[in-house]
């Protein structure tokens, strides 16, 4: 009996050593995740890029998947009004890194208010854009660096909105929607700075390219722009 009740305690022994390290194995993947290298993680946040919601929902998966997602989940930013501005700057503040990969921004103003009512005193002086406002200065001053592409729907465009604007140093592609009514000196502005311009396009109306806009092109922007 004792020879018997020996071999068993034995035999129970051994097989609870060798299930041990199977269970430590296991404990330590659900610590640290099934890793999945980083440009698999990439490709799958590009074949996801389309839906913002996917996006977001694969940034809380975990802290590996955070990064890859939100280099696609802010990409492009569009801003189209003052909360717009309040949102994204609370965005930046919280995690700064996420400004790095903002590669394009539209930014869009269709219905600045006078400040009078009388069409006599509606000049441009007298109007009111969010674009001045202290969370979009700090939004201009935070992503001059980063954007390379920047889209405008800015009617009219004029000296209130174009310093946010001209922040964006660094552009190579600008698009201009609603040029019909744009004053040929304020784009020769808003292009001065930007010397890595190389495609601009111009969209809802018709502008002369003027010796004081070509000037600009051909001399202040490098390379031929095509208009």
């Amino acid at each position: 009996m004792d020879s018997h009740g020996k071999q068993r305690r034995k035999k129970a022994k051994t097989s609870t050593n060798s299930i041990a390290p199977i269970r430590r194995s296991s404990r330590v993947a659900a610590r640290q995740g099934w890793r999945i290298p980083p440009e698999i993680l990439l490709l799958i946040m590009k074949e996801l890029r389309d839906s913002k919601v996917s996006l977001k929902t694969a940034a809380l998966v975990c802290r590996a998947w955070r990064g890859p997602a939100q280099i696609y989940l802010f990409f492009q930013i569009h801003i189209r009004k003052s909360p717009d501005c309040s949102r994204i700057s609370k965005i930046i503040q919280k995690s700064p890194h996420i400004a790095s990969h903002v590669n394009k921004l539209v930014v869009q103003e269709l219905d600045v208010q006078p400040m009078f009512e009388s069409m006599k005193d509606r000049t441009s002086s007298s109007r009111v854009s969010y674009l001045q406002s202290r969370d979009a200065t700090e939004i201009a001053s935070t992503l001059g660096s980063s954007v390379r592409e920047l889209g405008v729907s800015v009617h009219p465009l004029d000296k209130n909105n174009l310093g946010f604007l001209k922040q964006m140093k660094r552009v190579q592609t600008l698009r201009v929607d609603q040029c019909d009514e744009m004053r040929v000196e304020i784009l020769a502005e808003l292009i001065q700075d930007m010397r890595n311009l190389t495609s601009l396009h111009l969209f809802g109306g018709e502008i002369t390219c003027t010796a004081h806009l070509t000037h600009h092109i051909r001399y202040g922007l490098g390379p031929p722009v095509p208009i």
